[in-house]
């Protein structure tokens, strides 16, 4: 099965639940407060019906024929993933360990980036049409069948999660709460989900690809410890270093990318960390290791960004610089 032809599956799947919580909506709230846009002006009745929701939700029935379908759409999106390995959204789990929670998150913020419609409904279901993106609060509702816990759901949309440190959704500006914060799947990965390939526009002179033959450095031999989690090493000489790091991905499959801190200096310090990032996404969606050079000259905020990656990458430098 193709990508698109798969999300498709999976947007038909997200459409029945979607039409599920509405349906749980019409139970709970008086036509009153169906009538009206909730988004500006909260009342004490309105703040009482409120309550009664989050308490009655999950007691609100609604038809055996739409809870059966949304368990067949879900039951034909699951299968259509076993039977093939190379999906987009195989590819994202396997890179980055992603579980059902997270790419059914993916799935939800990637939604109204695809079909417009999509974020009206979920801006009815927040009460405020200007809300048209995922929140954590609002995929909990979604999902509520499949027995996401709270705790479960606030780690895989936190800063540190999978989904937020690996690029794949990223939070729009504000300081909200949490669970009240809109995820946006990144543009990249919405291209991939997609069945679009490109690079990304941003990255294309900050990356050089393929530095030396993979072949060169599995003929020199094995190296002690394989490239798959960060290394620091302590630069004796460009060779040695290339040479190590070729040698050291070769072990685990993986090419390498060069990442020059003269490429990247001139841009405002801010920005480096989100770039940063993506760099590291794409790399691995590549099956490369990147290789981070010169960066002990970067600002101690961006070198912060590079010692908290949870990913196969070696970064030169001094010994002393990179301890911490």
């Amino acid at each position: 099965m193709s990508d698109p032809a798969h999300l498709e599956l999976a947007l038909g799947a997200l459409a029945l639940r979607l039409r599920r919580e509405v349906e749980v909506m019409r139970v709970l709230r008086s036509p009153e407060r169906r009538d009206q846009f909730l988004g500006l002006i909260l009342g004490e009745e309105d703040a009482a019906l409120l309550c009664d929701e989050i308490a009655g939700r999950t007691a609100a029935g609604c038809s055996d024929g739409l809870d059966a379908s949304v368990a067949d759409a879900d039951r034909r999106v699951r299968e259509s993933r076993a039977a093939d390995p190379s999906l987009t959204i195989n590819r994202l789990a396997a890179a980055f360990g992603l579980d059902r929670l997270e790419q059914d998150l993916l799935v939800l913020a990637a939604a109204p980036a695809i079909d417009p419609r999509f974020g009206l409904v979920y801006g009815f279901l927040a009460d405020d049409l200007a809300r048209r993106a995922m929140t954590p609060a609002l995929a909990q509702r979604i999902l509520a069948d499949t027995g996401v816990g709270l705790l479960a759901l606030r780690a895989a949309c936190e800063a540190g999660g999978r989904l937020r440190r690996n690029a794949l959704v990223a939070p729009e500006a504000g300081d909200q709460p949490l669970m009240a914060a809109p995820l946006r799947c990144d543009e990249r990965v919405l291209d991939l989900l997609m069945g679009r390939d490109r690079c990304d526009p941003a990255l294309m002179t900050l990356i050089e690809r393929d530095c030396i033959d993979p072949a060169t450095a599995a003929a020199l031999g094995a190296v002690e410890a394989p490239l798959d989690r960060p290394v620091a090493l302590v630069e004796t000489g460009a060779a040695d270093v290339l040479l190590w790091t070729l040698q050291a991905a070769h072990r685990v499959g993986l090419r390498v990318d060069r990442l020059d801190w003269r490429r990247w200096a001139a841009l405002p310090e801010a920005s480096i960390p989100g770039l940063l990032a993506r760099a590291l996404r794409d790399s691995r969606l590549a099956g490369a290791a990147p290789l981070l050079r010169g960066w002990d000259k970067a600002p101690p905020s961006v070198r912060a960004a590079v010692a908290s990656a949870q990913a196969p990458l070696a970064v030169t430098g001094s010994a002393e610089l990179w301890a911490e």
